[in-house]
């Protein structure tokens, strides 16, 4: 969404000079907000929040307070909503200090964007997790986290239940996405209290549903190659078909294989069913 309106400006004849200056301001943010800052409010009207919004996301790492400053004082509901989207994002990586708490109470000011931030932070969250622990011990050190969340307002608006499991969704959507992380594994929540081990576990199809039938729908619109050799073979085990596929890793599981098995079939299907023999 950057650079959006700056396009359209000068796209619409409005010259080089706001659009040097926009450039100006976005060099100077990280190191000079401040001046940054001058700039934006310099600039036609029609690019000022958006140019302000840009500067309070690049000083949050060294101005937390003075970046949600400026985000309060956005006078565009659009620009102000992706201030706070952003803002979120930086805090929860820990710029100027910030923790997976503090980005979900910065989320619930984000407006129409506030779902997208949720997902954002919270699978960002995982990532780090699961980069550095044992899958185990990054499903326990997760789980506080979804007291946060559920205690947004946002949580309170969807009901516990329907909260709760989006964020667990999140958990598992971080190795679903990221082929840096071990492999998904259900076997992930078993350390964990009972009540929050359920919840772990019941979001694990649906996220897993979720992405699969995303991608069987994107091979089928953008036309990506498929190695039917590998992905359609019935002798396969239906892990291996899967990363063979959709470039997705689990261990084998019952449910999991079941919704594989499902999205596999209509995949190979429309490519013209399994390999010959």
């Amino acid at each position: 969404m950057k650079g959006l309106l700056l396009m359209s400006w000068m796209a619409c004849g409005g010259g080089p000079d706001p659009a040097r200056r926009y450039a100006e301001a976005a060099a100077l943010a990280p190191s000079d907000p401040d001046a940054a800052l001058a700039i934006c409010q310099d600039l036609p009207a029609s690019m000022v929040d958006e140019c302000q919004s840009l500067t309070a996301h690049a000083a949050a790492p060294h101005r937390p307070a003075w970046s949600a400053a400026r985000c309060a004082e956005l006078r565009s509901p659009f620009w102000q909503d992706e201030c706070w989207f952003l803002l979120a994002e930086a805090q929860a990586a820990g710029a100027g200090g910030g923790t997976p708490e503090s980005a979900a109470r910065t989320c619930d000011q984000a407006g129409r964007f506030q779902d997208n931030c949720f997902d954002h932070i919270w699978r960002a969250h995982a990532s780090r997790l699961l980069l550095t622990l044992d899958p185990a011990e990054a499903a326990e050190a997760y789980g506080p986290a979804e007291a946060w969340d559920a205690a947004a307002p946002g949580g309170q608006a969807q009901g516990a239940g329907q909260h709760s499991g989006r964020f667990w969704q999140k958990f598992y959507d971080a190795p679903l996405h990221d082929p840096a992380l071990p492999p998904l594994d259900p076997a992930w929540c078993d350390s964990m209290a009972p009540a929050q081990a359920r919840r772990c576990k019941q979001a694990l199809p649906a996220a897993f549903r979720h992405t699969l039938v995303r991608l069987t729908r994107e091979q089928a619109t953008q036309g990506r190659a498929l190695d039917r050799g590998q992905a359609c073979d019935p002798q396969q085990p239906l892990s291996a078909r899967t990363q063979a596929a959709f470039d997705l890793r689990y261990v084998a599981h019952p449910e999991l294989d079941e919704i594989a098995g499902r999205e596999l079939g209509r995949l190979c299907a429309a490519a013209g069913g399994p390999p010959p023999r």
